[in-house]
């Protein structure tokens, strides 16, 4: 996404916070497109995968909205904070997520939810949203030959990045068999009594590699035909281009107040 759609999302939010909100997070899907706190909080990634398997598994998936409370053990293990969960669009699952730590103040976040929503729909925020999401990026877009797919994580901001499946992965079984296959050359990378930086796994199907770095960590698949010298100087390459795009990517500041 350009990091001037996230930022304009992003002052949005912290335009119309209230005082009782803790966070104000947008997210697509299983993705966070942006986030408010103040600066005395932070939500740690655990945390966040609670929020997403909420939101996701929730009942106002697609229409309606939510209040309910919730407890994120690594903000507050002793107690709960209270959510209020809505979706922006009718045609993609953008939901608008608004956190506060008191109970009675339901009708306080409706007000800024509504306000929030009302500046995206003014400033036609939402319909460059939608056209960004319904553009979503591919492995073509990296120029990288022979590349099927590839989930590159940094260890610093803790965020993964990966393109959608595509040809030869378009069924839920191909798709799960390249799950396994990048969990194998994790535990290889991860879990060997030797220490290694790089694993290589060749099949008649694909050539998967992954590759351990200091601060950020990929996996990479490719076509069968790919040798490792082959599949090393395309990741290098690949982290080049990833590089060149981490503000489209990565979110490298919250709005914190």
């Amino acid at each position: 996404m350009p990091q001037s759609l996230r930022n304009e999302i992003t002052s949005t939010l912290l335009t119309n916070k209230c005082p009782e909100l803790v966070f104000a997070i947008v997210m697509y899907k299983r993705q966070i497109i942006s986030i408010v706190r103040p600066k005395q909080y932070a939500v740690t990634p655990a945390d966040l995968h609670l929020l997403m398997n909420y939101v996701q598994t929730g009942s106002t998936r697609g229409h309606g909205e939510k209040w309910a409370p919730c407890c994120l053990p690594d903000f507050n293990d002793g107690g709960y904070l209270y959510i209020h969960d809505s979706y922006l669009s009718d045609t993609v699952d953008v939901s608008l997520v608004l956190i506060t730590n008191e109970r009675e103040q339901h009708m306080t976040i409706i007000e800024c939810k509504q306000r929030i929503m009302d500046q995206l729909v003014e400033q036609r925020t939402m319909e460059k949203l939608e056209s960004v999401l319904a553009s979503p990026f591919t492995c073509s877009d990296t120029k990288i030959p022979h590349l099927l797919h590839f989930i590159y994580k940094s260890k610093s901001s803790q965020q993964l990045v990966s393109p959608d499946l595509t040809v030869p992965y378009n069924s839920e079984d191909d798709r799960k068999q390249l799950h396994a296959k990048y969990c194998l050359v994790h535990d290889k990378l991860h879990h060997s009594d030797q220490k290694i930086s790089i694993y290589y796994d060749k099949d008649a199907r694909e050539s998967v590699v992954g590759y351990l770095m200091s601060n950020s960590e990929i996996y990479c698949t490719f076509s069968p035909f790919v040798s490792r010298p082959v599949a090393l100087n395309y990741i290098d390459k690949l982290l080049k281009w990833i590089r060149r795009e981490e503000n489209r990517f990565f979110i490298l500041g919250s709005g914190v107040y």
